[in-house]
């Protein structure tokens, strides 16, 4: 997986809603355990 491109698809996801700040922060999380 590319960090890069999953760091750009949350930033557009967190753009779109920031409902969602929530699970990025979550998959930010998963990201850093891998």
């Amino acid at each position: 997986m590319d960090a890069v491109a999953l760091e750009e698809r949350a930033a557009t996801l967190a753009k779109r809603s920031i409902k969602r700040e929530s699970k990025l922060q979550a998959l930010d999380l998963a990201i850093r355990m891998m």
